[in-house]
């Protein structure tokens, strides 16, 4: 169990040096907030579990913070999912701001095999992004494309 303070929304652990921002949480009825190391509670002078409305502020920040950095650095690694037939990339925790795919290209991959490579391709922020997804999960390594 990790103990985090909220800093205007997102929750963060002062005992780290520099401090550290908890992940994505996920809420488990009558159990709590958990994070992948562990369940997570604030800490305000006593411990206490979290509100739903606090995870959902946590998530929202986190995912935003994620795509300014991956604006920020040309690169990163966004989820690839299908909404309606049609691809759209995002953050974990992306709601309605799934970003659509316009043009998006399955093919062979020596060790994923048939249909194992997607290829898409986006807009983000003025410029043209390629993603490229392998085998049978939902990560895409994102990158910027050369104008």
């Amino acid at each position: 169990m990790k103990a985090y303070t909220n800093d205007n929304g997102l929750l963060v652990d002062n005992s780290t040096a520099p401090p550290t921002c908890a992940g994505y949480i996920f809420s488990f009825s009558g159990h709590g907030g958990f994070e992948p190391s562990g369940k997570v509670q604030l800490q305000n002078g006593v411990l206490r579990d979290l509100t739903q409305g606090e995870i959902d502020t946590h998530n929202r920040l986190l995912g935003e913070a994620e795509f300014e950095a991956i604006k920020k650095r040309g690169r990163g690694i966004l989820y690839l999912t299908k909404q309606g037939g049609n691809y759209v990339v995002g953050t974990w925790a992306s709601g309605a701001d799934k970003i659509s795919v316009w043009r998006a290209r399955v093919s062979w991959h020596n060790m994923a095999g048939k249909d194992g490579r997607t290829d898409v391709w986006f807009n983000l922020d003025g410029s043209t992004w390629h993603g490229v997804n392998i085998g049978d999960n939902q990560i895409c390594r994102v990158k910027r494309c050369k104008a």
